[in-house]
């Protein structure tokens, strides 16, 4: 599903023309001016948006593709054996994981609550763009909290964790409450190293379930 058409659905266009900007659609989904004026493009020629010089609405046949997504989502989230499949690439971090993952008010958290010691580094994975609205469904699931912590003058932030897989590697996606990353990266801890494990390097496509 496409996530503009998402973000048009949550402002409101299937019901009334939606005025606003590219520049202001753009700002508000971290995406960029152009990203937009051609994913609007693309919609309207597929007969999902209409566009005026008042502003975008959605057409019915967008809001009948939307109806059926929130359907099959509900039914998913509703089967206590759903599984979420996120799909994305490869990336190199700046090595944080590994100092924040040595600290034990963190480290002896996961091995309580998660249940294996981390590997001393994290696995950061660049969501494929399709792949975008399904990181807005991790809120609708219940995490792990890792608690945060103070040493000396310095405070630490809650952790939210995911358990998933790759393969069947038992691995968690650890979401800080606190971070410089985009949307568009996930964070994956496990007890050995991911990326020795699967031979990954930059670039290289990998799949998580949840």
């Amino acid at each position: 599903m496409d996530e503009l058409l998402i973000y048009l659905l949550r402002k409101g266009a299937n019901v009334e023309l939606l005025k606003t900007t590219t520049s202001k659609i753009a700002q508000e989904t971290q995406s960029s001016q152009q990203t937009i004026s051609r994913k609007l493009l693309e919609l309207e020629k597929d007969q999902l948006v209409e566009r005026t010089p008042d502003g975008i609405l959605l057409t019915k046949k967008a809001v009948e593709r939307l109806e059926k997504f929130y359907l099959s989502l509900k039914a998913a989230f509703e089967n206590p054996k759903r599984k979420l499949e996120l799909k994305g690439t490869v990336k190199s971090g700046l090595g944080e994981g590994k100092y924040y993952l040595s600290m034990n008010g963190y480290r002896n958290q996961i091995i309580e609550k998660i249940g294996f010691d981390p590997y001393l580094g994290t696995l950061n994975i660049r969501l494929l763009e399709g792949e975008l609205w399904k990181r807005k469904l991790l809120s609708e699931l219940k995490p792990i909290i890792i608690s945060g912590f103070k040493d000396g003058e310095r405070t630490f932030g809650d952790l939210y964790a995911y358990m998933a897989k790759i393969e069947q590697i038992d691995c968690a996606i650890i979401v800080p409450l606190r971070t410089h990353h985009g949307q568009e990266i996930i964070e994956l801890i496990s007890k050995e190293s991911l990326r020795k494990k699967f031979s990954k390097k930059d670039g290289d496509e990998i799949t998580v379930i949840l």
